[in-house]
């Protein structure tokens, strides 16, 4: 749960009630308002968008860090040893069976949040970059599409001037040619940052797999 009592303590016993009478190793606190002001929900909304799209994780707005869970949902947890841990990520990537329980969740009464617009976005930043590497996929797709474009727009241009006998001015070819190069260059270190990110993931040694019962 979150230290700053937004997410209200006398719920615990609910969630704990829930747990008990579910077969489930997980029981989330599924906010019904988030406490927070229309800037924060919409960046929430965003962020949470964007890691869905990127990562496939199912992560969500309405759902933060207060939640209950069993002893093996902890070791599993605690399996994953990098320092930039989002727990409701870690959570989606587990897979234990988990229920829902809607609460309301209360307004900040004391202090205010250390998090600001810009720490915000590298947050948001830094958990894209650990959970996926869709954006450098994307990134060498970009690349490839321009550098093939350049050698159809080349080709043409070719045609129209040897066969069809258009005047095509000078500064065409250099600029085929440097969009061309310039494609290339973005898939090619777009790879050279795909293989960062797998030496990346062996490197972070999370587990394989989960073990949730032995027979």
């Amino acid at each position: 749960m979150d230290c700053d009592l937004q997410d209200p303590p006398e719920a615990i016993a609910g969630l704990y009630d829930h747990a008990r009478e579910n077969p489930v190793d997980v029981v989330i606190a599924a906010r019904k308002s988030s406490g927070l002001g229309a800037g924060r929900n919409l960046g929430s909304a965003i962020f949470n968008s964007t890691l869905r799209w990127a990562s496939g994780l199912e992560v969500s707005s309405k759902v933060g860090n207060f939640r209950i869970f069993s002893d093996q949902v902890a070791q599993a947890f605690r399996q994953y040893p990098e320092q930039l841990r989002l727990f409701p990520a870690i959570m989606s990537q587990l897979g234990f069976e988990k229920a829902f329980l809607e609460l309301d969740r209360n307004e900040r009464t004391i202090g205010k949040s250390s998090y600001n617009i810009l720490s915000l976005a590298r947050l948001g930043v830094e958990t894209i970059i650990a959970y996926s590497e869709k954006p450098l996929w994307i990134a060498a797709f970009v690349g490839f599409v321009v550098s093939f474009l350049s050698v159809l727009f080349g080709l043409y241009t070719l045609i129209t001037s040897f066969w069809l006998g258009v005047e095509v001015p000078g500064y065409a070819s250099l600029a085929i040619l440097l969009t061309f190069l310039s494609g290339a260059q973005v898939s090619l270190v777009s790879f050279v940052g795909l293989y960062v990110g797998h030496t990346l993931s062996e490197v972070k040694r999370r587990p394989i797999f989960i073990v949730e019962q032995v027979i």
